[in-house]
Formats: C-alpha cells, structure tokens, sequence
C-alpha cells in the first residue's frame, strides 16, 4: 500500500534541508549538490531494486509481509550514520543489504566525506543490484504458478 501522508511530510522535509543547507558554512554549491542528487538517485535505483526482489520473492512463496518488514526494521537502521556501528555491522549495511549507501552516501558527498572511490562503487552496487533484482524477477515469474488452482 501507499502511503500518502508521506507526500505531505516531504513537503517540510525539503524545506528543513534547503534552510540547513543554506546555513553550511560556504553556502550552496553545484558540486556537493550534483553529488549528492546523483547518489540520491543511486539510492532510490537499490531501494526500487530491493523491492523488485522481494516482489519476486512474493512470486515464488505467495508470502510478502515478513520480508518487506525485515527490509523496514534494516532501512531503520538507517537513520543514524553508519559510522556509529561496528566494523562488522558496518560492512553488513553497506556491502549485503547496502542501507549506508541508500541513506548515508549521498549526505556523505554533499558534505565532501565521500571518495570518488567510494561514489564509484555505489553507482556500481546500484548497476549490480538492479540487474540482479531483475535476473530474480524472471527467475521467479518463469517459476510461477497460479495461487487459485
């Protein structure tokens, strides 16, 4: 289901970081802005790529609820920077179920904490991502067959 109410609440989000944005030391500038779209949209390309799994995996098992609410309790994990785990849960959000790059990467960037090293390799664990999910996808709808009979 979609929740709407979150349409609304984007609304002061983005007024909340325009006006912090706007009191960083230096102003706004193109580069940390471009950097940070870019890995925004990275981001949102691994979550589209999560959720295309766990479609698939709904093919297969005809169960959904359990998995979306382990994606959730993870993306909650989320909000704090991933630095404040260890080394271990670190590696966990940012190279199996890569949370710190959806969430932590693209403030990262904005803020020039970020290599271009690190940038390239969550472009490619989007690329890599998405075309798993979709690999999955047919895997699974090849698989299929119907609840009813």
């Amino acid at each position: 289901m979609v929740d709407f109410l979150d349409v609304f609440t984007m609304i002061p989000v983005f007024a909340i970081t325009i006006h912090i944005l706007r009191r960083m030391p230096g102003g706004i500038t193109w580069k940390p802005l471009l950097m940070y779209g870019l890995l925004t949209v990275n981001g949102l390309v691994i979550a589209l790529a999560f959720h295309i799994g766990v479609a698939s995996l709904a093919v297969l098992t005809q169960e959904l609820e359990n998995t979306i609410w382990i994606y959730r309790d993870l993306m909650t994990l989320g909000r704090f920077p991933s630095d404040i785990y260890d080394s271990t849960l670190r590696a966990v959000l940012t190279f199996i179920v890569p949370v710190a790059v959806i969430v932590s990467f693209p403030a990262k960037a904005y803020l020039g904490m970020l290599s271009w090293t690190w940038v390239g390799q969550a472009l490619l664990m989007a690329c890599v991502t998405l075309v798993l999910s979709l690999k999955f996808w047919k895997f699974a709808t090849r698989r299929y067959t119907s609840v009813s009979s």
